[in-house]
């Protein structure tokens, strides 16, 4: 049987509409809110899983003499990829990836939020920024030659010659973006004017606070806002956007400090990340979950002093497994001053896995994939997450940016800026090996070195495909396919002696449709060699 999760999900009634539109396992969330309506669902996630990670303890949990080693990816040698515009352009003084990078038809598609200075010539202008920050929009062939195409949708200083998405109705005070933007197509929806979906923050007058408010749009350019008003209610900065099981999922921060807030374990946690659930992007769940947080490293400090979780994770739906990079806030390395209480913080980005969409965990804790630059490199203070990551025939992109927590503030257009606020950079590994299981040094506990998937039932035709290296005729890996009686189904076994990125198992034979199997990998018991095994694909 495949595996099968019991959902009582609350979902907040609908907003008013506009126009019709780690180490620990156990990581769980709880679910915040009272129940005014329940409605149960059976969601039967990954029943078809398409990847088994070396690092996802939940397709892969059975293991001996192993241990996870994760690799970090590598930043180019043309970094910063996207600086700043000219001064007095819609992203003169920085441009941050609280955003997303998708690649559709021969492209890669970016939405980021800019940073404009205001200009002290132009009257009212400095007030007409306030808690204003636009989201643009750059194309590129490669994913490091960035273009600033001119749409001609916003108006901004008196001409719309600018790179700027637009969100309509522009009457309504949340239409203006100020921070994270989020985008994901959505194909499955037969709606085309809701083909692409967004979730950005707002900065709400009435809470004085951010919120999150979702929107639609026909093609990434034109958007409106599916409400008048955020999509749940109180402060909450969204981040990721994903579509899991039929669902859709946003993940973002909430600041937990007393009296208001003291959560989880009381204590003042500072930021976490929760996680809203919707099953139609409309109606949002009416309580939150609690998505992850640094409890292994939680220190009873005031909020921004302590370790804590940055801006929930920007995320990337690998179909049975989501991959995350969150902000690995550092509060004790915040210097602050006068005019910018957070200076000097440093901040990387960590790693975390979810099989479900609502509950996340570290694969190792206190790991940072990306960590800042040195001391006078562009990004060597706080590192910010995007929604941007890019698998080619060969290698796995990431794209980030750098937060320059140091400076005070946007400088008028007519003074020197010596440092960008923000900027993007660009990361690469081979494709999808962020780590790898590989023989535990040492002592020999168990009589075999072996990695054995948990039970799944193939919808439709599936063939095994390795990610793996450092295999040779002496030192392979044996695959297996086993059945519910841990036999071998069919003759599917084969010793893979040549290593590859996609190398192909079982002479290209399918696998077993409709019935329980399971994948087991086993490693010589002695060898010479050191073959790693990144990944397991079932296509």
């Amino acid at each position: 049987m495949g595996v099968g999760r019991l959902e009582t999900t609350v979902y907040a009634m609908a907003p008013v509409p506009i126009d019709g539109v780690g180490v620990d396992p156990y990581n769980h969330g709880m679910l915040l809110g009272l129940a005014l309506a329940l409605v149960q669902t059976v969601a039967w996630a990954g029943e078809d899983p398409r990847v088994l990670f070396a690092f996802d303890d939940y397709w892969l949990p059975w293991r001996s003499n192993l241990q996870l080693t994760l690799e970090r990816p590598v930043k180019v040698a043309e970094n910063p990829v996207l600086r700043p515009g000219a001064a007095a352009s819609v992203d003169g003084y920085g441009v941050l990836l609280y955003g997303t990078v998708l690649h559709e038809v021969g492209k890669f598609r970016m939405w980021y939020i800019a940073e404009p200075r205001p200009d002290a010539t132009v009257p009212g202008d400095a007030e007409r920024l306030r808690h204003y920050r636009p989201i643009a929009y750059a194309e590129s062939r490669d994913g490091v030659h960035w273009e600033r195409p001119e749409l001609g949708l916003v108006e901004f200083r008196g001409n719309k010659k600018n790179n700027l998405v637009r969100v309509e109705p522009e009457s309504e005070p949340l239409s203006r973006p100020y921070d994270y933007v989020s985008v994901m197509r959505d194909d499955e929806d037969k709606d085309a004017s809701r083909r692409y979906k967004m979730v950005y923050i707002a900065y709400q007058d009435e809470c004085k606070c951010s919120v999150a408010v979702t929107a639609a749009g026909p093609d990434g350019l034109r958007w409106k806002m599916m409400a008048k008003g955020p999509m749940t209610e109180g402060g909450f900065e969204s981040s990721g956007l994903v579509k899991f099981g039929g669902k859709y999922y946003i993940s973002g921060q909430e600041i937990i400090r007393p009296p208001e807030k003291v959560y989880p374990a009381g204590v003042p946690a500072g930021r976490v990340m929760m996680v809203y659930e919707s099953p139609d992007f409309v109606r949002w769940s009416k309580g939150a979950a609690l998505g992850f947080w640094r409890g292994g490293e939680h220190v009873p400090v005031p909020v921004n002093r302590g370790q804590e979780t940055h801006l929930g994770a920007g995320l990337w739906n690998r179909g049975n497994v989501i991959l995350g990079l969150y902000g690995r806030w550092y509060g004790d390395t915040v210097k602050g001053s006068a005019l910018n209480p957070l200076a000097g913080m440093k901040m990387d980005l960590g790693f975390v896995v979810s099989n479900d969409a609502v509950h996340y965990r570290e694969p190792l804790a206190r790991f940072s994939m990306l960590e800042h630059g040195a001391e006078g490199s562009w990004d060597s203070e706080a590192l910010l997450q995007g929604t941007a990551f890019h698998n080619t025939e060969t290698e796995t992109y990431v794209w980030y940016s750098h937060w320059n927590t140091s400076t005070p503030g946007p400088l008028p257009v007519q003074e020197e800026l010596r440092w960008p606020h923000g900027l993007i950079g660009m990361a690469k590994l081979p494709r999808d090996r962020f780590g790898y299981l590989g023989r535990m040094p040492g002592k020999i506990r168990w009589n075999e070195t072996t990695v054995v998937s948990r039970e799944m039932v193939l919808g439709g035709k599936r063939r095994v495909f390795l990610n793996v290296d450092g295999v040779s005729a002496e030192d392979g890996l044996t695959v297996e396919v086993l059945g519910a009686d841990d036999k071998v189904v069919g003759g599917l076994r084969e010793k893979v002696t040549v290593g590859g990125l996609r190398r192909p198992v079982f002479g290209g034979k399918v696998l077993p449709v409709g019935r329980e199997v399971r994948i087991k990998v086993t490693w010589a018991r002695e060898g010479r060699g050191t073959p790693r095994l990144w990944a397991v694909y079932l296509e």
